[in-house]
């Protein structure tokens, strides 16, 4: 068995193509046995903000609630950009639980160290 493969997801929209992509790539590379990082910033922070996900649903694909629940039982880190929220007014308790806001340096530098970095 080959060493463990890591990567980084970041999510900076939430329209329905985009974030969908964001969270099936990040649940099918926690499936596959990948540590994986989903980075939210700017509109994808929807995602994440308490009752967002639940207003952000594409027909016919599962609830983007159940691919969060998923992501969560994977153990997918889900980090929100702490200068998006700034900028945009969310504060850290408006976001689910499990969700650590970080700085832009860190999130690249975690992505430096990654064997795939994918942005939607």
């Amino acid at each position: 068995m080959g060493e463990k493969k890591s990567m980084v997801v970041i999510a900076g929209s939430d329209a329905l193509e985009n974030i969908y992509k964001a969270f099936i790539m990040a649940t099918v590379g926690g499936g596959m046995g990948a540590d994986v990082t989903m980075f939210f910033t700017m509109s994808g922070l929807n995602a994440v903000k308490k009752g967002g996900a639940e207003k952000i649903n594409m027909p016919g694909a599962p609830a983007l609630t159940e691919l969060l629940q998923q992501a969560k039982d994977l153990g997918i880190h889900l980090v929100a950009c702490s200068l998006a929220m700034s900028v945009l007014g969310i504060k850290e308790e408006d976001l689910i639980d499990g969700v650590k806001p970080v700085g832009a340096a860190t999130a690249l530098d975690h992505a430096f160290n990654v064997d795939l970095t994918l942005s939607f």
